[in-house]
């Protein structure tokens, strides 16, 4: 409603310009030459001209942002433009690096970055995560993992919301990459051999529990 009043004014600010021209000349029109007259005119349906278009695109532009907005609960937005200097891609992942640490200063974010959220033009929520400790949340460069439907060879816009403290986390980490495993356990006994290994010293360490295991640079195990 407040996007209708704001158009409705623009729109009557804009033709309010040649009337006003043409009013303060009405009553003069006789005194006018000519060529005066014909200047006048040209003026008058030259502003039409030139401020309809305005008008319309201003009205048409305006419909468009406030459909594609994710959710009222979420107070803030910043429009990401990804380009793409290679072929067309579909379901593709791209990161975004963001400033996060400026936005939780200034209290527009959660400091967990769980109110994160990333759509397409049409308001549709996309899977994204955020790389732990690399460097993270609340940092100047947290990267922040999305998966687009598509990019063409003429970039795409996507857009990055933020602002509901109430908000909890949504990353999903499987439906960003084709494979993900965070790595929770521990890795111990890693050996690495340069040459090839016998079926038997395969199967030896296999059976010690470990798949790789460092080794000397020559020679055998």
């Amino acid at each position: 409603m407040k996007s209708a009043q704001n158009i409705f004014t623009l729109i009557s600010r804009i033709f309010h310009v040649p009337f006003q021209l043409a009013n303060h000349t009405i009553f003069s029109w006789k005194k006018l030459s000519a060529k005066n007259r014909y200047i006048l005119l040209v003026v008058v349906f030259a502003s039409f001209l030139i401020l309809i278009p305005i008008a319309l695109s201003t009205l048409f532009n305006s419909d468009k942002a406030e459909a594609a907005w994710f959710n009222d609960s979420w107070g803030y937005r910043q429009t990401v433009n990804i380009t793409n200097s290679g072929s067309a891609q579909t379901h593709y992942q791209v990161a975004i690096t963001l400033d996060t640490a400026t936005l939780i200063t200034a209290g527009e974010m959660r400091s967990d970055c769980n109110d994160i959220r990333i759509t397409d033009i049409n308001g549709n929520v996309l899977p994204h995560w955020i790389e732990e400790n690399n460097p993270g949340c609340n940092n100047a460069s947290t990267k922040i993992w999305v998966k687009v439907p598509s990019l063409p060879t003429s970039g795409q816009t996507v857009y990055l919301y933020y602002g509901n403290l109430s908000a909890s986390n949504a990353e999903n980490p499987t439906q960003v990459f084709i494979f993900y495993d965070n790595f929770s356990g521990q890795l111990d006994d890693i050996r690495i051999y340069n040459y090839a290994l016998t079926p038997y010293q395969i199967k030896q360490v296999m059976n010690q529990g470990a798949a790789v295991r460092w080794g000397p640079v020559i020679g055998a195990p």
